[in-house]
């Protein structure tokens, strides 16, 4: 509201709901190492009493203890999978939903379940009770923005954790998305800052979500494909053997595309492609190259002997966190006529990863391993393998 002396010149300006919000680091939990990068400074957003007003021109003062109708703080602990509301618990997330958290009494809890119907995007399309009864439906257009027919959404309000899973941001009115590194803006349909690894994908904007290919992708949050040190040089070169598009390590050990070298003519695009997807889409993959492979069960430990898994072996246990390891011996397999086939190491990898990656991580299921691997093989002019109908994904 303004308050005009003269005509057209505001003397005073009036909020009749301000707020004012002071936003500290969120605390969080470094769940690899298990050690908590915390600040004292939670989020909080206060809320002015009515009608206090300032002078024009002026740079408003913070508020004061007596003009601040109410204060609420918001706290992240575990990863972000814990939230508190104000110190106390609100809700834990976990795979597929979370625990909302009702207050029983002063210092004791009730929990209730909630969980998450997702498309292949990660995207959540409704939430139910443990019942099975429909809490929440939300619908989105390809870049993010909810759909605004109000016959295709319920109760959009239930929960904030919504497109690609992510928290719902409302603060001053800008509904965008937390990704934790930056927030995303799905009517701009972009980032409100630039790429932290801009340098690495030079052919993209650095504001650019997704690589304008949200239907297929989402926001890989810092996880792609990890190559252990030890590993480092022997998987890079099998990669780079057979790929069209050229890679690179970032110095986090992470796979990246080397904008700068050239073309790799006789390298498969296929094979180019998949790796992309990969790099792009949820998930992690780790790749390494040895000849045993340690499966760690929650009531039993199992040893592999990765030559006598033909070469290669993918653990997809944890469709989040993929690990690839392929023997550098490689593996005999057969062609189409039943001829046997030396297959080197970087051909094994090829069918891990197009094969049986790639497939989990980005969502998309194409088939059959043996088939996917032999798209590769035809661009490469190497001799298909014999099919193998019951090799799936």
């Amino acid at each position: 509201m303004f308050e005009n002396k003269f005509v057209s010149l505001p003397s005073h300006l009036k909020t009749i709901e301000p707020m004012e919000v002071h936003r500290g680091a969120r605390t969080m939990c470094n769940t690899e190492t298990s050690k908590m990068i915390r600040r004292t400074d939670p989020v909080i957003l206060y809320t002015a009493k009515p009608n206090i007003s300032c002078t024009w021109g002026e740079k408003p003062a913070g508020l004061t203890s007596i003009q601040i109708l109410q204060a609420d703080s918001t706290d992240y602990l575990l990863g972000g999978s814990l939230t508190l509301r104000n110190g106390r618990i609100d809700k834990y997330l976990f795979e597929g939903g979370y625990a909302q958290a009702s207050a029983a009494g002063a210092t004791t809890d009730d929990f209730t379940f909630y969980y998450y119907n997702q498309d292949h995007l990660g995207n959540n399309r409704e939430v139910v009770d443990a019942s099975g009864t429909v809490q929440q439906v939300m619908n989105y257009y390809p870049f993010g923005m909810p759909y605004s027919d109000q016959a295709g959404t319920l109760n959009s309000d239930f929960q904030p954790y919504q497109y690609n899973g992510k928290e719902l941001d409302k603060m001053h009115g800008l509904y965008t998305y937390d990704y934790g590194a930056r927030q995303y803006d799905p009517v701009l349909v972009c980032w409100d800052r630039i790429d932290p690894l801009a340098e690495e994908y030079k052919g993209i904007s650095p504001y650019v979500y997704c690589a304008n290919n949200p239907v297929r992708f989402i926001d890989p949050d810092g996880k792609k494909i990890y190559i252990p040190k030890k590993s480092q040089s022997e998987v890079l070169h099998m990669i780079n053997t057979y790929s069209k598009t050229q890679y690179k390590l970032d110095k986090n050990g992470f796979l990246c595309i080397d904008k700068e070298a050239e073309l790799n003519e006789k390298g498969s695009a296929h094979y180019s492609e998949r790796l992309d997807a990969t790099i792009l889409a949820k998930g992690k993959l780790t790749i390494e190259v040895g000849d045993k492979y340690t499966a760690k069960g929650i009531k039993n430990t199992k040893i592999y002997d990765v030559n006598n898994m033909g070469g290669g072996l993918t653990d997809k246990t944890d469709k989040k966190n993929v690990k690839t390891i392929v023997s550098a011996n490689g593996h005999i397999a057969h062609d189409t006529m039943g001829n046997e086939v030396k297959k080197s190491a970087a051909e094994v990898l090829i069918h891990e990863i197009v094969g049986h990656a790639a497939p989990v991580l980005v969502g998309t299921e194409t088939g059959n391993a043996v088939r996917n691997e032999n798209i590769v093989r035809n661009e490469l002019g190497l001799q298909e393998r014999e099919d193998e109908k019951n090799h799936n994904e």
